[in-house]
């Protein structure tokens, strides 16, 4: 099972949210993500499930 060692720290910042693709499409505005940790190797929906199953610890 995968610990931190696998994974990466991703720093949360300020970034800008928009899209060009549709006229519908809302005005460009400011969103702030936080930190998050996320792996260093892919986990496939089956193996995520695998992980749920076996309590997500």
């Amino acid at each position: 099972m995968n610990n931190l060692i696998d994974m990466v720290l991703v720093t949360g910042s300020p970034y800008l949210r928009s899209s060009e693709l549709s006229p519908d499409e809302q005005l460009m505005r400011i969103v702030t993500l936080s930190d998050f940790f996320i792996d260093v190797h892919l986990v496939t929906n089956v193996e995520f499930a695998v992980f749920i199953e076996l309590g997500g610890l």
